[in-house]
């Protein structure tokens, strides 16, 4: 809309310009063009320059709007994503061909880590630990002869907050526990395993997630916890 302002005005420029200097060195002479008609053919441009200006005034904020709304990437309603995650129980095979499924969650844990490791630290001043058991299938047929690694890192809890926790950062660790998911499988076969994650207390609807790649893409898969 910009363009088209400032195209106009160069052409009120061009047309209303040499128009008047054409009348007014032409005084007196016979001209096609009275110095009246002039005057009001400037008159009406001027006129419309000044809609055109007021209709770009009006709108750039609608054209800001749109701009910034086309900038924000709607949120995934697919299966597995975090507006539509996994039902607690049910199977899912991940875009690496791994399928997976929770099937036990323990919301406070330390218990069992404890009795795992009697050099586990209890967990930090309002938080807690929850322990997730898995269940992990390799269906990747492209693989027959290669075994796909399946490890507590490619795993995530997500709460009502919306902040991401990490099994293997510092602060959400649980250290030494009871069966880690830590395998590599062939095509066909099935294991099973713990990851186990450091949250505050007072957070609830927890998602667990699962990256097939390294990094937050948009296969990541999201698990609803009970």
């Amino acid at each position: 809309m910009q363009r088209q302002v400032l195209r106009f005005l160069v052409i009120l420029g061009l047309v209303v310009i040499p128009l008047v200097f054409f009348a007014g060195t032409n005084r007196g002479e016979e001209t096609p063009y009275r110095a009246a008609d002039l005057r009001a053919t400037a008159a009406a441009l001027d006129e419309r320059a000044t809609e055109v200006a007021a209709a770009a005034t009006q709108l750039a904020p609608v054209a800001v709007a749109r701009s910034a709304a086309a900038t924000v990437a709607p949120p995934r309603t697919l299966p597995g994503s975090r507006s539509a995650p996994i039902a607690f129980g049910d199977r899912f095979t991940a875009s690496d061909g791994l399928e997976v499924r929770v099937f036990a969650v323990d919301f406070d844990a330390w218990a069992v880590v404890q009795a795992e490791n009697q050099f586990n630290q209890p967990p930090e001043a309002g938080m807690r630990m929850i322990l997730v058991s898995l269940e992990v299938t390799n269906h990747a047929r492209a693989y027959v002869d290669v075994p796909r690694s399946v490890r507590t890192s490619r795993f995530r809890l997500v709460g009502n907050r919306g902040i991401v926790y990490a099994p293997f950062e510092s602060n959400n660790r649980c250290g030494v526990i009871p069966d880690e998911m830590n395998w590599e499988l062939f095509t066909g076969a099935t294991v099973s395993g713990n990851v186990c994650v450091q949250t505050p207390s007072d957070e609830s609807e927890f998602h667990l997630v699962y990256l097939p790649g390294t990094g937050w893409q948009e296969d990541g898969v999201f698990f609803a916890l009970p």
